[in-house]
Parts: structure tokens; C-alpha cells; sequence
């Protein structure tokens, strides 16, 4: 068992002054200790995975105010549509309070659009294909789709639905084929659905890759990174950028991109 050196001793004074000049030495250090220890990624340069896995901010404080809009405040209101699905148009009673005639102006003095969402939000293509009986040999010929069809039965926008609901809100397979159903009255099994996911990012792999290799080849990268928790896992999320393209990646390490 090895021995703990032994610590120095405290300075001595043997005058005032000398004392005083001990004082403000020591006052120096423990305020560079204390500023050490209140630095992090928000307020220094070091990076976002010293910062370990504390505890979230506390929220900041009420300002006293009252909710909404304050005083002063310059409002905004939804702009109207031009595309309606249908139109509905009041007019006032036909006769005034004093016996007169009502004129109706031309156009409305007010337009009032009510936004929902449709019951079925989907539309279903069919392509028929057909089998011909040659007349004098009796062979039989069939059509093909075309090369620029697929043999799934998911288009374009309901693949798009997909990966962003999994990517960018990491919904889980179970959670989109709940929405499909719900919001738009589509049913597709949790296998089709996961391989959805695959089609999409076999289709965005090779973008993905010529882009991180064009930054990774730029004269001039920025990197930052973030942790976060994926179960009982620690995990950064890292974007490398430069000035006109950006690519992350999820990894197990903080010093990913340093290695």
C-alpha cells in the first residue's frame, strides 16, 4: 500500500505586508477555482459532453406578468385560402326596420374559413393489368407494370409519412401504424411499415454519404455534439456542418469526431 505524499506546509508570515500579500495570493486561486468549476459548454469552450448527465436547469422565474399577449403587442392572424372545398354565403334580412328595401353588395364584407382535417385523407391509384390469348397459337401474353412502379402498395407521400414520424419524431412502429389507422384510415402491418423504414434509407444512403464525405473533405468543419439517454445507454448526437451543408450522426462516444 502505497503512502500519501505528504502536504506542504502553510506559508508563514513574519510581517503584515507579508501576510496581506499571502491573503490576496490565495483569495486569486480560490476564485480561479470557483470560476473553473462553474464553467460548462454554454459559457466557455469546452464541449458539450463535459458537461456529463446532470440534472436538468431549473426553469426561470415568473416575471409577474400576466399570460397572453402584452400591451402593445402586434397580433397576427391566419391568412385566408384561395382553394375551399366549399362556400357558404349569409345575407342579411331582405327588408329594413323602417320598411325599405335591403340592398346586397357584391361582395362580402367579411370571409370566415374554418380549417379541418379530412375524414379519409387518402387516395388509392389502381393499375389493371391485363392477359391476352394469342388468336392462332393460343399463347398467352400478360403486361408488366412499369419499371417506374414498385410491387409495394405504399406511395411516395405515405413513405415520406413514415420516415419523418420514425426519424424525426421517433415514433416507434407501433405508434405510426396507430396514426396511419387513426388519422387517415390506412392499415399496414408493423412488417411492412418497418420495411417502409429500410426502403427510405436504402434510398437516402447514398446522399447521406456523398454529403458527409464532401464535409469531411471541406478546408473548414464545424463539429458539436450533444448527449443524450437511449434506455440505460449514454449517446451523443453529433453534427458536423460547414457554411452551406450539415450532417448528424448518433454514436456512443463524445469524442467521435476527435478520434
Amino acid at each position: 500500500m502505497t503512502s500519501k505524499k505528504p502536504r506542504p506546509s502553510p506559508p508563514k508570515a513574519a510581517t503584515l505586508e507579508e501576510a496581506n500579500g499571502i491573503i490576496q495570493a490565495l483569495w486569486g486561486r480560490l476564485n480561479d477555482y470557483e470560476d473553473r468549476l462553474k464553467q460548462n459548454s454554454h459559457n466557455s469552450s469546452r464541449a458539450p459532453s463535459s458537461d456529463g448527465f446532470s440534472d436538468p436547469e431549473p426553469t426561470r422565474k415568473l416575471s409577474g406578468k400576466a399570460r397572453g399577449a402584452q400591451p402593445g403587442h402586434k397580433g397576427s392572424k391566419r391568412r385566408l385560402v384561395t382553394e375551399v372545398v366549399s362556400t357558404e354565403q349569409y345575407l342579411p334580412a331582405a327588408h329594413c326596420q323602417c320598411g325599405g328595401e335591403v340592398i346586397a353588395s357584391s361582395s362580402p364584407y367579411r370571409r370566415h374559413q374554418i380549417f379541418d382535417i379530412p375524414a379519409q385523407a387518402y387516395s388509392v391509384d389502381e393499375h389493371q393489368l391485363y392477359r391476352e390469348t394469342c388468336e392462332q397459337c393460343g399463347d398467352k401474353h400478360q403486361a408488366q407494370l412499369p419499371q417506374t412502379l414498385t410491387s409495394e402498395q405504399m406511395g411516395p407521400n405515405v413513405l415520406a409519412f413514415v420516415a419523418v414520424q420514425a426519424g424525426l419524431f421517433h415514433q416507434s412502429i407501433t405508434k405510426i401504424q396507430q396514426q396511419l389507422e387513426q388519422n387517415s384510415g390506412l392499415r399496414f402491418s408493423r412488417g411492412a411499415i418497418s420495411e417502409a423504414q429500410g426502403r427510405v434509407s436504402a434510398m437516402l444512403t447514398p446522399a447521406y454519404h456523398a454529403i458527409k464525405q464532401e464535409i469531411l473533405t471541406a478546408p473548414i468543419v464545424h463539429a458539436h455534439d450533444i448527449s443524450y439517454k437511449r434506455g440505460d445507454e449514454n449517446r451523443w448526437l453529433w453534427q458536423i456542418c460547414t457554411d452551406k451543408l450539415s450532417c448528424f450522426m448518433a454514436h456512443q462516444s463524445g469524442t467521435f469526431w476527435a478520434e
